[in-house]
């Protein structure tokens, strides 16, 4: 299994000033785990700048060749934080790029992250694929990717969504 973070800092420690928001996350901007056949795991927890975006993308496409075939890419972003204008152009650009590489991508949202929500809801709109959607319930999202998955990757995908895992991935 391979995982790839990229550590940057905190929200405040990466040139955000008093008064924008700091999310509680960990001290890096995003997680991508591979291991589980197809499957790519991401993690969003603070993108600050368009360069956080282009480290993303490069990930994924790195994780994304390294597989047997298109992955399926669960991505959990309940503790991403809201984002500039310029990180959605970049994030919405780079999401079109990466459309045709994908068999299935289910986008996990906290519900309570409103703002961040309607920014990413708009982010995957402009990307335009059909094959890319936002879930705020984890079931829903599971059984979205439920007919692409193999048995080990709906196995992992059923341990990715277990409440203790849930917990410990935020």
């Amino acid at each position: 299994m391979s995982g790839l973070d990229a550590s940057q800092g905190t929200a405040y420690a990466r040139g955000r000033g008093p008064g924008h928001f700091v999310s509680s996350a960990p001290a890096r901007p995003f997680t991508v785990t591979s291991g589980t056949g197809r499957l790519l795991e991401v993690c969003v927890f603070d993108v600050c700048g368009t360069d956080d975006i282009a480290s993303l993308t490069a990930t994924l496409i790195r994780e994304a060749q390294a597989l047997a075939g298109p992955p399926i890419i669960f991505g959990d972003l309940r503790a991403a934080s809201p984002f500039s204008q310029a990180v959605a152009d970049e994030w919405s650009r780079d999401m079109r790029g990466f459309n045709g590489k994908v068999a299935r991508s289910a986008l996990l949202l906290c519900p309570e992250n409103e703002t961040f929500n309607l920014q990413f809801a708009r982010v995957v709109r402009c990307a335009g694929s059909a094959s890319r959607r936002c879930f705020r319930e984890a079931g829903e999202a599971r059984e979205w990717l439920r007919a692409f998955l193999a048995d080990v990757e709906l196995a992992r995908i059923d341990e990715l969504l277990r409440p203790a895992t849930l917990t410990r991935n935020l």
